[in-house]
């Protein structure tokens, strides 16, 4: 608090994996509790690159009031409120008209059931906040360069990968927020002009697909070694 000269932290998180020491999350938790309840801390919130762990750490600690968790157009494992994911991007390619360019919104995709309740149902039942992290896939997916003849008209068309990566997290109903990297000015203008309340257009959605279906044939790849992980959390 002092480094930052503020009274009070809105979000506080810790982070966990499979191999962390649970008497140490219980302590961190405890203490954070602490600080909340005097006013400190807004938020208690944890992240984990587990799926198993964010369920085991719901069902220990009702203090949570959000979480972290991975999800992009690629890493889109599970939607957790409305139990749907996107259908495979070849599949919803091959069935959707190229032109002309409309402005459906995200919800017009087609859709299948999802198949992981039990991280949903928490997520319902305890009513936390879901924050998206990596909605770049760790950088991996803004460094693809497919061989898609459609990506100039596309472009042409306004469509723009980073804006339209984040469109697509932000499109989710479930999602509150999310915490893209920012380097530069140019960077923070780029992503504060996802934010318009616009919907995606079809442009948009064709070159998520093709950046989708460039990350598929690449089989984890594109994606920097330390971020290899997010491929389990593919649809």
């Amino acid at each position: 608090m002092k480094t930052f000269n503020t009274d009070v932290i809105d979000l506080y998180r810790i982070y966990t994996s499979t191999s962390s020491d649970r008497g140490g999350i219980a302590t961190s938790i405890e203490a954070l509790q602490q600080a909340k309840n005097e006013g400190k801390i807004k938020a208690i919130g944890l992240t984990a690159h587990n799926q198993a762990m964010l369920v085991e750490m719901l069902r220990t600690y009702p203090e949570l009031d959000y979480l972290f968790f991975p999800y992009n157009f690629r890493h889109q494992k599970f939607s957790p409120v409305t139990s749907v994911h996107a259908v495979s991007w070849g599949q919803l390619k091959a069935t959707t008209s190229p032109l002309p360019l409309q402005k459906p919104m995200l919800q017009d995709c087609v859709f299948v059931p999802c198949p992981d309740p039990e991280f949903a149902n928490l997520v319902r039942e305890r009513g936390v906040g879901l924050i998206a992290i990596k909605p770049f896939g760790g950088g991996g997916l803004l460094g693809l360069k497919p061989d898609d003849p459609l990506l100039e008209p596309l472009e042409d068309a306004g469509a723009n990968l980073p804006q339209a990566a984040l469109k697509f997290v932000l499109g989710a109903e479930e999602i509150a927020s999310t915490i893209p990297a920012m380097n530069s000015i140019g960077e923070v203008e780029e992503n504060v002009g996802a934010l318009r309340d616009d919907g995606m257009s079809q442009a948009e959605i064709q070159l998520l697909q093709i950046y989708a279906d460039a990350a598929e044939q690449s089989n984890g790849k594109y994606l920097p070694e330390k971020y290899q992980w997010l491929e389990n959390w593919k649809v």
